[in-house]
């Protein structure tokens, strides 16, 4: 894809005229980055159930959740975060919120935009009330281990995480919000 250099994409809050797009994004890049994880088949279980309009509807109606869109100025999204109370707990004395989903299209990485969005992560936890943000990636996942060290995160623990019926290990990363 060759992109033009006055390419325009701006990052706001997602509504709720953002779910279907969402849903259609989230799919997308679960695809692009787990299908090493996880057979087709188990990969449709998982998106029916976590990837779904109604997931990102029920999201959205959440008090302690937040969604970002990073949006072209025809209005297709090309990336999103989603921060969200943690799934667990690195720490009992802080309230943490973890972002749960950072994902942009693959023809769009290397624009800043995952940069931008990861930028209001830490506005948008402390908003929410959270002391501190965690986020996780898998062991080997170099460049996003990377990413977030330099952004301030220190390694905190690994957890499972299970698509449908697959277990795979995550590296769990966690700073505390000044």
């Amino acid at each position: 894809m060759s992109l033009s250099a006055d390419l325009t994409i701006t990052v706001d809050t997602a509504g709720i005229a953002d779910v279907p797009a969402l849903s259609l994004l989230s799919t997308a890049c679960l695809v692009n980055n787990k299908t090493h994880i996880a057979p087709p088949e188990v990969l449709v279980r998982y998106i029916e159930q976590e990837h779904s309009p109604r997931f990102f509807a029920e999201r959205l109606a959440g008090r302690r959740c937040l969604i970002r869109v990073a949006r072209l100025d025809c209005g297709g999204l090309v990336g999103y975060m989603m921060i969200d109370p943690a799934a667990l707990i690195v720490t009992e004395d802080a309230l943490e919120l973890e972002v749960k989903r950072l994902h942009v299209l693959p023809g769009y990485r290397g624009l800043r935009v995952g940069a931008r969005l990861f930028d209001f992560a830490y506005g948008d936890a402390r908003t929410l009330g959270a002391r501190r943000i965690i986020i996780g990636c898998e062991p080997d996942d170099h460049h996003n281990r990377t990413l977030y060290e330099r952004r301030g995160f220190v390694l905190a623990g690994e957890r499972v995480v299970t698509i449908s019926t697959i277990n795979y290990t995550e590296v769990l990363y966690a700073r505390a919000l000044d």
